[in-house]
């Protein structure tokens, strides 16, 4: 073998190594931050602060809030009703269906905790909200402007990981808590598919953001149209 293609060699497997390695890592943290997420949350009250319960929006559908969505929503009202905050932020965002209709993922939040014994007076909506990092930047906007902190961030137990990094990078003080029962953590090949989309996702969130607004991805409508599939087929 010529020492050109040696070194060639030598450089793939060096760089296999690595990717494989940082993967193990990635996958490590997104797996404790989701074990994490499921144990009851301890906040760390601030005198100069407000706690406030933030949900992450999900699938949405013509007749209201996806499996996964209700079971975040639930989540969130069993921690309200424990009066661990008295201010439930919903953020999500807006798709468009087959049928061209406009589903808006905070009005059928609001609506669904309203219906479910949630005063109006104690919801707000947060946004922009169509993904993870648009979410937190806009708790972090709301801890300036209505010093709303600690957080106490409810999502899918899988989704932890990615909204503490974030957090982290807006400087605002957040605790992740999940279901521990959904359509994604109850069935294995699903959940396992949304643990390796997490690690993707969180590598992507690591990188500059100058880095990340030149490459959008349509990562998040891909994920929720293959889950959607997953948990439909399952059935």
């Amino acid at each position: 073998m010529s020492r050109v293609a040696t070194k060639a060699v030598g450089t793939l497997l060096t760089s296999t190594a690595v990717v494989g390695v940082t993967g193990a890592v990635l996958t490590g943290r997104v797996v404790r931050a989701e074990r994490r997420a499921i144990l009851p949350p301890v906040l760390r009250l601030r005198p100069d602060g407000q706690p406030a319960i933030v949900v992450f929006g999900a699938q949405t559908l013509p007749t209201g809030p996806s499996d996964e969505l209700i079971a975040r929503l639930e989540h969130a009202r069993a921690l309200f009703e424990q009066g661990l905050a008295s201010t439930i932020v919903v953020s999500g965002g807006t798709t468009v269906d087959d049928d061209d209709r406009t589903l808006d993922e905070t009005a059928d939040m609001t609506t669904w905790l309203i219906d479910h014994g949630v005063p109006a007076a104690a919801i707000a909506i947060g946004r922009p909200g169509d993904n993870t990092r648009q979410t937190v930047a806009t708790m972090g906007r709301l801890t300036r402007e209505q010093g709303l902190q600690p957080w106490l961030a409810v999502s899918s137990p899988f989704h932890a990981r990615r909204i503490l990094d974030e957090a982290k990078r807006v400087g605002i003080d957040v605790v992740v808590s999940g279901p521990g029962d959904s359509p994604v953590t109850s069935t294995p090949h699903i959940r396992r598919f949304q643990l390796l989309i997490e690690v993707l996702a969180t590598a992507y969130y690591a990188m500059p953001p100058t880095l990340t607004a030149r490459t959008r991805t349509p990562l998040t409508s891909v994920r929720r149209r293959i889950a959607e599939y997953l948990i439909r087929n399952e059935e």
